[in-house]
């Protein structure tokens, strides 16, 4: 790799851990364990020279980071896009009792610089495997987790997400947040009670065939 394309990734690697210091409202969106995945794999991408030692460590940080995406079948794009979704936030809580024009400035400023960084941290899935291979000395690129799900099965604020400026998607984000709620309630259509609500990924459909019928009015035959 020649000199221009190295300090290129150079600049990107230091820009999308940049993106991910500053965010404000939108913090959590990687405490997980994919997001705290992808943040080890940036740091020992980062830590040293192309060593031996090095490359081992960035082929295993990298391991776990396709791992954690594996479990949940899907890309980075995808799974970031779904955690924004049911981010559960200041704003995210807000704005479903608040029309957003009726919330603090500071905090909508903030949600939308947030929203340009997440977009940066977003479009990063395509460069990590030529970072593990620049930067950890990997002789061959790692394989990447490219696929996405068939457009019938997006919702079309994610598609809008995957087309457009995340900033100047604030709007449609609120009008999300207030029709599907956040958190455990906008992940999952239904919940039981377990010493604490449990979400149901599969819920069985009620079919009229299947209600009790009514009940006899009292003295009936």
């Amino acid at each position: 790799m020649n000199s221009s394309h190295s300090d290129r990734h150079t600049a990107e690697l230091h820009q999308l851990q940049r993106s991910i210091a500053g965010l404000f409202i939108y913090q959590d969106i990687l405490n997980c364990e994919v997001g705290l995945a992808l943040i080890d794999l940036l740091q020992s991408i980062s830590a040293g020279s192309q060593s031996q030692g090095n490359a081992l460590i960035c082929l295993t940080a990298y391991g776990r980071f396709f791992r954690a995406l594996a479990a949940r079948d899907c890309s980075w794009e995808e799974y970031l896009i779904d955690r924004l979704l049911q981010a559960e936030n200041p704003f995210s809580i807000q704005v479903q009792s608040t029309e957003i024009d009726r919330l603090s400035p500071a905090l909508v400023t903030a949600v939308r610089q947030d929203l340009q960084a997440l977009q940066i941290i977003y479009n990063c899935g395509r460069f990590i495997p030529q970072w593990v291979e620049q930067f950890g000395g990997v002789k061959s690129k790692p394989i990447n987790w490219l696929e996405h799900r068939q457009a019938d099965r997006r919702s079309n604020i994610a598609i809008a997400f995957q087309t457009n400026p995340w900033d100047e998607l604030i709007g449609d984000l609120a009008r999300y947040y207030q029709q599907s709620g956040v958190g455990i309630f906008g992940k999952y259509r239904a919940l039981r009670w377990q010493s604490q609500l449990i979400g149901i990924s599969h819920p069985d459909r009620v079919r009229i065939e299947d209600s009790p019928p009514p009940a006899a009015p009292p003295g009936a035959p």
